[in-house]
Formats: C-alpha cells, sequence, structure tokens
C-alpha cells in the first residue's frame, strides 16, 4: 500500500478515539500498529518536506525505530524521495537495571500506561 494511502486510510477519529494505553502498542493490536505506521511514514514526510522544500539542513526523526525492518523501511521512503540525502540512526542502549527499573516510576503518565 502507498504511505500516502494509508496515512488517509486511517482518519483522525480514528486516532483521536483510540485508547492510548499499553494495548495501543501491542504486536497484537492490528488497528493501533496501522495507525503508528501511517502517523510514523506521515511525520517523516514531514520531515523530508522540511528538508528538501523548506529551509531544513537537519531533521531529526525521535521515534522507536528499533528494529531493522522498521530502520529499513525508513530508509528505503528517505531514499525514494531524495537518494542524496544522508540518513544517521543513534541508538542508546541501557543496560543498568537500577535504571531500567527505576524509569517507569518516574513517567507522570506512567498510571495511563
Amino acid at each position: 500500500m502507498d504511505p500516502n494511502e494509508q496515512v488517509e486510510e486511517v482518519r483522525s477519529d480514528d486516532i483521536k478515539s483510540m485508547d492510548q494505553t499499553a494495548d495501543f502498542f501491542s504486536p497484537e493490536n492490528a488497528k493501533a500498529a496501522a495507525i503508528r505506521e501511517a502517523v510514523a511514514i506521515s511525520t517523516l514526510d514531514e520531515v523530508l518536506a522540511y528538508l528538501l522544500e523548506g529551509d531544513g539542513s537537519v531533521g531529526i526523526l525521535d521515534a522507536t525505530n528499533s528494529t531493522i525492518a522498521r530502520r529499513q523501511k525508513l530508509f528505503n521512503h528517505i531514499k525514494e524521495r531524495e537518494p542524496k540525502l544522508g540518513i544517521l540512526f543513534v541508538e542508546s542502549v541501557c543496560e543498568d537495571e537500577k535504571v531500567c527499573s527505576t524509569n517507569p516510576h518516574r513517567n507522570p503518565y506512567a498510571d495511563n500506561i
């Protein structure tokens, strides 16, 4: 499916009415997965417009792009739009058990997760 068609297929009403608890991020939730994917591509297109049509020289897409498949999809989407754009994926890994177990408790929205 064309990314633009995918974005159009996911109506803004769907996004507004979608419960964004932990279930929203579950891989088994197909409707939420479609919404997350559409929003990711739409946001990437906004960054690309800023870089290619606006005054931008650097764009940062801050999202969960932790799988090779997701990164490849983003890479391909960017290169289809402009083959000369440079792409850098930055990954931060924390293996400190204390930090990993404490972090969710600091989240002011933790009750909604």
